[in-house]
Parts: structure tokens; C-alpha cells; sequence
């Protein structure tokens, strides 16, 4: 090897070309890049089965497939619940007491009691007639069918909603046979499909000791029975269509699309011979890639729909195939696009890549040559992480290891120097550490005698640092502390682990306290354990503080309960009173039915009281006011507080005591909550005074209220008295002096009668009883008066939308409002409520109010619902109602748009007071 070949650096200026690194790399990247974007371009152009595209297709198609299933299944699930609700309601129809009766008398039945021998007479019978017929196109308005028919059992139509089907021969004497053939009201139902009726329902009419008398009809025409099918069609895509077939293959539902001729056929006006409506119509069900009527490919979901013993339907949901895999098409097109937009920028990165590859092992060769040379200062450039980096790296180590063993025995030299100058001042830096904390520190030898003791540590033990010093715990602490303080000394120094324990010490000053005590071995240079090292934290504050909040997230917790039981509670009671009501209305006030459902109704009543005391607990928003008698309050609140006790009550309440405008569910709860005090300071039974008085509060009597008229409650108890500190802290929150008692009656009485504007105080002497005086804001006016029990019809009150989840509610208000002479329809949430107001106001015929639940399902709540109203019509009477009494909307019902509130749970005669007072535009926020 020549002298030129060894000197670094020189060999490269024989090199070519193509011999470099940097020309290599950048050509052989090149390279492959071209060639794999060239094999891209070609498997998809001839379509070969690589790229990820048959995955791609694979995923799309079980995407597709499993989305149309599910949607058929909700299709199939939404179709059989809306006939389910079609056929309860002909069940509650055909059981209707007007319905039964009409029957009888046109199927020549006895009018009245089995002993009556009177027969009906012609006029009879067409008054019946005409009655019957009304009642029918009533509810055939309400549950949106086709037509109502009321057939004997001979076959004949005795009244129907279509004139022409009066007195001719119904057509399906089948229907009208499996119907009654049970014998019993409502034990059958029939379907059948006649001409363009695609649906009957039957159900039996039942006379007197349930013998069938008659047949009552539902039919349902073609357009209705795609309305369930609504919500399905709208998840679809532009070429998404449901179909719907009977078992002749006969379209119910009508076309999206026309047929091969052009032609778009109406309802039972054509067959469909595609593979999955035939599949379906033959009761199948599954899931196919096929041809529909258009002779188009789609990806279809069939199933089958039991609609009644002898009929069945069958369902398509279907999407085009093009529209489900065109989104992978246009994926492939893309990639393949960007592949081509990729391969000049790509070509330039290569090469800039290859340059800075190739750049560090010039500079590194540039810093061998001066190291060799005798430049130990200089220093490879290190770039990333890579091989060439690792080079340079391990390079400069090299470099700089003597250098850096020199500075390694000077800064070991400075270390030792620091270190002892350090220890000289750990001593001193010690002490000021443990002096300065607040926690106790101590140091014991195994004998138990104090060995280093802080200030702190004085200070519990209640003496001084130096007479600390050589005694043990039995020199400060009672026997039995002592001796437990030592066995946990000891068990640390035998285990030789630290330890924390919590430790009730007594201080010098006779005060109990938590203390969390940390404990450990503590050991001499040869590891042998000498004593124990203890620190000692104060903890008594923050126990009690968690305890507090503890206490307090579970009381959070029971009102949360509370208040949601209530609003279901209130919601059942709103149907149980108006199904009470609707059921009274029906009976002759003679009758000895009426006096049963009147004293249910009443107790009703005093199950509202018990949810209205649950919402009292739970809620913490603003009273919802109402102008109320205070008299009948207090004595109904003081009966129910003393049900059952061995306390008697002495009630005396003028007759004109006025008025006050309160939340009559909160005040009940202070009069509760202050008559049970009394009833638990008289163990042994004994007598509450509870007396009212009107008064006039001037600044004269230092009262922390406004000067006005006040109605003053007094109760009084003859127990043993408060002393002066309870009488001060009574009404602070958790302030209790009972061994169970939670602190919170008093401060929530207090809470509340502080929203009203008034005033709470408490008076009482040791051995002479305890006086509880509330003042509430009062008005000589009287309370509004209550409607009459039993308002009657007046065709002319108006329409009302009734909205409302819960059916029992909906059903039975809807009911009694109807009896009233009201026009009602309802909805069963937020988004149909808006439709149905729509619609009324473009058909000429809106609304005059409506009733909204706050608490609806789905997405469009109550507030949101009456909000879209007020922008549809700024004139629209919306009344809220709500079992949630505690929301602000019941308080503040003006300032989010309506116009009145009725409180779950309502009876009839509060909800049609309040509904005639706004219809007639009255102010409601007094009543």
C-alpha cells in the first residue's frame, strides 16, 4: 500500500461518478419508487385483487348489510308497536261505557236492568244511533284511523264514521265470527285485509255479565300504515326505499321508484316478483345482494311482519349497490392520484436525504485528520441517532476521557470540601428544621425515655424542653395512655418498620385530641436499632371536617333520591287522580260508587302531600308561589305531624286570616319540621298549642322584614326548654342536640321561610316549653276560589294540545278535558307536539293552549318544545306542568314564555281553572 492510500481523505479523488454514496442512494430510491407506482397504476387498471380493495369491498358490503338489518329490525319493531297501540286503544274503546250501551240498544239488547221488559223503540234507536256514531268520529279523530264501525252479530253495520257502511252487510263475517268467539269483553282480536282497506282490526263488544253483543271495527287505510315507517325511510340515502308487501306480493306502501314500464302503481295495484319482497311475503327473513322491481343490483334486509293469526306482511329495506361501494372506488381513485402527485417531490427528497447522509462523514473525517494531527480541543459534529452519529459520538468520548479524568478527581476534591463544611453545619440546620415545625417531633431509647424533644412537644406534654429530657410517657399521661403510647413504641423497635397509627392523646390543658403519629426504628452507623423517631400531626379539625362533609354528601345524596322518587311518584299520581276524576264524573252523584271514588280521590290527596314533603327535601330552588289559604294548611300540615303520636293539638285559627302567597308544598314542610320538634320535647305525650293572628310589622318592632301585613303562625310545646346557647344555634345547618338527629330541620324551615319574605324565631325558658313564630308576607285578600267539582260540556271551549310521555296521564286528561267540551289532541314529545302545532296553524284551526311536560323524552325537552312554539306563534298558550317542582321554569314560568303552571300531581279542577284562565288571557302568577 502506497504512502497516498494511507492519508485520509485522498483515496476519494480516484472515485467516479457513480461510486458515491450520495449518486447511489438517490438513484436506487428512485428507482423503486417508480417501479412500485407503476405496479399501483397497473393492479388497478386491470383490476387485480391486490391494494386492499376486495378488504375494502369486504368491510363496506358487512357495514352496509349490518346497517340495513338494524334499521329493518327497527322498521319491523316500530310497525308491530304502532299496531299493538291501535289494538289497545279499540280495547279501551270497545269497553267505553257509551259504546256498550249504544250497542245493546241497536242489537235489540235490554236497555237497562236484566229485569226490565221494556224494548226498544225506533226513536230509541236512532238517538243511540246518532250518539254512537258521534262518539266513534270522535275517537276515530283521536287515534288517527281510517274509519270506526260498531257490526251486530249478524254481520249488519249498526253505526259506522262512513255513511255508506250504515245498515249494509259487513263484508268479513270471518273477522266478525273469531272476534266474538271467546265470549268475553276484549278476549279477541281480528285482522283481515278487504279491497283497499289494507287492515281491519276486530274486537268484541260485551253486554251485560260479558255475553257478546257486537263487533267493534278499526280500519286503517294504506297511507296510515306507512306512517310508522317514517322514522326508517329517513335514515336511508337518496337511494334507500322500504317496501311493503302482503303474502299475495301486493305493494301496501307506496313507490319510491317507478317500474320498468314507468309506470308508479298505487297500493294493492300491482305485484312485485323481486327476490327479496317474495322472500319476505313467504315469511322468511334475511339479508341479500339482488335485484329489485327496477331491475336494479341492491343490498337488501326482508323481513316478515305477523301482523294477526291468519295475515302477515312482509318488509324490504333496500340501498342501491353503486351507492354503498362507491365510497371504495373513490378511496382507490384517490390514493392512486396522490401517488402520482407524489413521485417528483419524492425523487427530491431522495437526494436531499443522500446529501445529509453523506455530509457527517466528511466533517467526522475532517476531525480524525486534526485529532491525528495533535488538536485534542476539536470535536466531531454529532447529528441524529443513527450509525454515523454513534461514530462521531464515541469519537469525541475518546477525545475527551483524559480531559475529563482530570476534572473528575478536582470536582471529587471540591465534594469532599463541601461535604465537610456541610456536616459542621447540619447540626444547627437540624435543630432550626424541628424547632420551626408545628408538628410534634421526639426521639425515645429503648427504655422509653425522651432523648430529643421539640417545642411542640413541650407544649403537649405541658412542660419545658429540658425537663422533658430523660423521663418517659408515664411522667405526663394517665396509666392506660401510657402504657398504650409504650407497646406501639415497642412494636415498632420489633418489627423494625415504621408505622403510622391515629392516637386520641389528652394535652396538658385537659382537651382530647386526634393525632396521626408516624413512628420509626431509628438506628445507630451499625444498623442496630437504638429508639424510636416520632412525628406527631394535630388532626382533630380535619377529622371532624370530613366527618361534616361526609355527612353532607350523604344527606346530597338522599335528597337526590328523594326528589327523583317524587317526580315519578307525582307522575303516577297525576294519572291515578285523573282516572279517579274521569271515573267519578261517570257515576251518579247517588250512587254509592261516587262516595268510594270521592274519598280515594282524598286520599290521593294526602299521598300528593307526601311527594310534595319529599320535593321540599330534595329541592333547593325559589318556592313556586300560589295565593293559598293559610288556615287550611296549617290544619291539615299539624294533623298529618301528630298522626299517631301520644302529643295532642290545640289548633286555634281565626276565620279571617288572610291570605298568603306561598309554595303551600314548603310551608307544609316548616310546619312539619317545627311541629315534630315539639312532638320530640314531650316524650310522655302532652299538648302543642298552634294558633295564627294577622298582624301589621312596623320598624318599630326591630323584625328582620319589610314593614306590611304579615300572617303570624305561633306553635308552642311544654317541654323542658332551651338554654340561652342551643336558642342561639337552632337554626344553624347540622346543629342537632339529639343523639340521631341530623341538624336539618330547623335550618331548612329557616331556608324556606327566608325565600317567602319572612321571618322565623324561636323563644324559650328552661322548664316553661319552647314558642317557634313564623311570620309569612300575607294579603286581606282571600284565596281564588275553587271551580265546581263538575264543569259541563261547552262545545265551544276551544282545541287544546295535550303533551305528555306518560299514557295513563295523556289518556285520562285527555279524557276528562274532552267530557268538558274541548277539542284535544296530544302528543308524546317535543319534536310531535311542534309538528301537531304546525300543522293545526296552517290548517286554519290552531290551537287556543297548550299543556307541556318539562320532562320529556328524546332529545326536545319541554322548554326547548314551548321555545320553537313561541317562534312559530308569539301569541301561543303554553302551560308548563312538571312533577319536578323544584325546577325554575315552575318558579319563573313568565320569564321563559308560558303562561301558567300546573304542578304535578294536578287535579281536574286545578287544571281547568288554570286552562280557562288562560285561555281568557288572565294573569295566573297570583293564582
Amino acid at each position: 500500500m502506497t504512502e497516498r492510500d494511507r492519508r485520509p481523505g485522498l483515496s476519494g479523488q480516484s472515485m467516479t461518478v457513480f461510486s458515491s454514496i450520495r449518486t447511489r442512494l438517490a438513484f436506487y430510491f428512485s428507482l423503486t419508487g417508480i417501479a412500485v407506482l407503476t405496479a399501483a397504476v397497473l393492479v388497478h387498471a386491470l383490476g387485480l385483487p391486490f391494494l386492499g380493495y376486495d378488504g375494502m369491498r369486504g368491510n363496506r358490503r358487512q357495514l352496509a348489510l349490518q346497517h340495513l338489518a338494524d334499521i329493518a329490525d327497527l322498521g319491523k319493531t316500530d310497525v308491530l308497536r304502532w299496531l299493538e297501540e291501535r289494538s289497545g286503544h279499540l280495547g279501551v274503546m270497545a269497553d267505553h261505557r257509551r259504546v256498550v250501551e249504544d250497542a245493546q240498544i241497536l242489537c235489540n239488547a235490554p236497555p237497562g236492568s236484566p229485569g226490565n221488559p221494556e224494548t226498544t223503540t225506533e226513536e230509541r234507536r236512532q238517538e243511540a244511533r246518532r250518539v254512537l256514531t258521534e262518539f266513534l268520529e270522535q275517537e276515530r279523530v283521536l287515534y288517527r284511523v281510517d274509519r270506526l264501525a260498531v257490526v251486530d252479530l249478524k254481520g249488519r253495520v249498526v253505526a259506522s264514521t262512513a255513511a255508506h257502511d250504515l245498515l249494509s252487510a259487513w263484508p268479513d263475517l270471518t273477522g266478525i265470527r273469531a272476534a266474538v268467539s271467546a265470549g268475553g269483553p276484549g278476549a279477541h282480536a281480528s285482522v283481515s285485509a278487504l279491497d283497499k282497506t289494507a287492515l281491519h282490526l276486530y274486537r268484541t263488544v260485551a253486554g251485560d255479565e260479558g255475553k257478546p253483543i257486537a263487533a267493534l271495527v278499526v280500519g286503517i287505510s294504506p297511507p296510515d300504515l306507512f306512517e310508522p315507517l317514517r322514522r326508517v325511510t329517513d335514515r336511508l340515502g337518496a337511494s334507500g326505499e322500504v317496501v311493503l308487501v302482503n303474502r299475495d306480493r301486493q305493494i301496501l306502501s307506496p313507490l319510491k321508484f317507478p317500474l320498468e314500464d314507468g309506470t308508479r302503481p298505487g297500493p294493492l295495484e300491482c305485484r312485485i316478483e323481486a327476490v327479496p319482497a317474495a322472500s319476505a311475503a313467504q315469511g322468511l327473513e334475511g339479508i341479500v345482494e339482488s335485484l329489485d322491481y327496477r331491475g336494479e343490483p341492491v343490498v337488501a334486509a326482508y323481513r316478515y311482519i305477523p301482523v294477526g293469526a291468519d295475515i302477515g306482511w312482509g318488509m324490504v329495506v333496500k340501498r342501491d349497490s353503486k351507492e354503498v361501494f362507491a365510497p371504495v372506488r373513490r378511496e382507490i381513485a384517490e390514493a392512486l392520484a396522490l401517488g402520482l402527485l407524489a413521485v417528483i417531490p419524492m425523487i427530491a427528497l431522495v437526494l436531499g436525504v443522500a446529501r445529509r447522509l453523506t455530509r457527517p462523514l466528511a466533517e467526522l473525517s475532517q476531525a480524525a485528520r486534526q485529532v491525528s494531527e495533535g488538536d485534542l480541543s476539536v470535536r466531531a459534529p454529532v447529528g441524529p441517532a443513527d450509525e454515523v452519529g454513534m461514530l462521531a459520538s464515541t469519537f469525541n468520548s475518546m477525545v475527551e476521557r483524559v480531559q475529563l479524568r482530570r476534572r473528575e478527581l478536582e470536582q471529587q476534591v471540591a465534594d469532599r470540601t463541601r461535604a465537610e463544611r456541610a456536616l459542621a453545619e447540619s447540626h444547627g440546620t437540624l435543630r432550626a428544621i424541628i424547632e420551626g415545625t408545628t408538628d410534634v417531633v421526639f426521639l425515645k431509647d429503648v427504655q422509653g425515655r425522651y432523648m430529643i424533644a421539640n417545642s411542640a412537644c413541650a407544649r403537649l406534654l405541658g412542660s419545658s424542653q429540658e425537663e422533658i429530657l430523660g423521663r418517659s410517657d408515664r411522667d405526663f399521661f394517665p396509666p392506660d395512655t401510657a402504657q398504650r403510647l409504650a407497646a406501639a413504641d415497642r412494636r415498632v423497635m420489633a418489627l423494625g418498620e415504621p408505622e403510622i397509627v391515629e392516637e386520641a392523646i389528652e394535652t396538658s390543658d385537659s382537651v382530647t385530641g386526634t393525632y396521626s403519629v408516624l413512628k420509626a426504628p431509628f438506628r445507630d452507623e451499625s444498623g442496630a436499632i437504638i429508639g424510636v423517631l416520632g412525628i406527631a400531626r394535630d388532626v382533630t379539625e380535619q377529622r371532624r371536617l370530613e366527618e361534616e362533609v361526609a355527612r353532607a354528601r350523604h344527606l346530597e345524596a338522599l335528597g337526590t333520591l328523594a326528589g327523583g322518587i317524587a317526580h315519578d311518584f307525582n307522575n303516577y299520581l297525576t294519572g291515578l287522580r285523573g282516572a279517579i276524576a274521569l271515573a267519578r264524573s261517570k257515576v251518579d252523584p247517588q250512587d254509592e260508587a261516587h262516595e268510594v271514588l270521592s274519598n280515594a280521590e282524598k286520599e290521593s290527596l294526602r299521598a300528593s302531600g307526601l311527594a310534595e314533603q319529599l320535593l321540599t327535601f330534595a329541592r333547593g330552588g325559589a318556592p313556586v308561589r300560589k295565593m293559598a289559604s293559610l288556615g287550611e294548611i296549617i290544619r291539615d300540615t299539624v294533623t298529618f305531624a301528630l298522626s299517631g303520636s301520644n302529643v295532642k293539638a290545640e289548633i286555634a285559627i281565626p276565620s279571617d286570616l288572610w291570605s298568603a302567597q306561598v309554595d303551600e308544598g314548603q310551608i307544609s314542610q316548616v310546619i312539619s319540621n317545627v311541629v315534630r320538634n315539639a312532638d320530640e320535647a314531650m316524650p310522655e305525650g302532652g299538648v302543642v298549642t298552634v294558633s295564627a293572628e294577622n298582624v301589621i310589622v312596623t320598624a318599630a318592632d326591630a323584625l328582620p322584614v319589610q314593614s306590611g301585613s304579615y300572617a303570624k303562625l305561633s306553635i308552642r310545646d311544654h317541654g323542658p326548654g332551651m338554654p340561652a346557647e342551643t336558642q342561639r344555634r337552632a337554626f344553624d345547618p347540622y346543629f342537632t342536640t339529639k343523639q340521631n338527629g341530623s341538624g336539618l330541620g330547623l335550618a331548612v324551615a329557616g331556608s324556606i321561610v327566608s325565600k317567602h319574605g319572612g321571618h322565623i324565631a324561636v323563644k324559650s325558658q328552661m322548664g316553661a316549653g319552647t314558642t317557634v313564630s313564623v311570620y309569612l308576607p300575607s294579603s286581606s285578600e282571600g284565596a281564588p276560589a275553587q271551580v265546581a267539582e263538575k264543569m259541563r260540556p261547552d262545545a265551544a271551549r276551544g282545541r287544546v294540545l295535550f303533551v305528555d310521555d306518560e299514557a295513563m296521564i295523556t289518556l285520562t286528561h285527555s279524557a276528562i278535558l274532552g267530557n268538558m267540551g274541548y277539542k284535544v289532541d296530544w302528543a308524546r314529545d317535543g319534536r310531535e307536539a311542534v309538528a301537531r302545532y304546525r300543522d293545526a296553524k296552517d290548517s286554519g284551526e290552531p290551537f287556543d293552549a297548550v299543556i307541556m311536560d318539562l320532562t320529556l323524552p328524546g332529545g326536545l325537552g319541554g322548554r326547548e318544545a314551548t321555545r320553537q312554539l313561541l317562534d312559530m306563534d308569539r301569541e301561543a298558550r303554553v302551560i308548563a306542568s312538571s312533577g319536578h317542582s323544584n325546577d325554575p321554569v315552575m318558579a319563573n314560568f313568565a320569564e321563559h314564555g308560558f303562561k301558567a303552571v300546573v304542578p304535578k300531581p294536578y287535579s281536574t279542577e286545578e287544571l281547568t281553572s288554570t286552562l280557562e284562565a288562560v285561555m281568557h288571557d288572565e294573569d295566573t302568577r297570583d293564582r
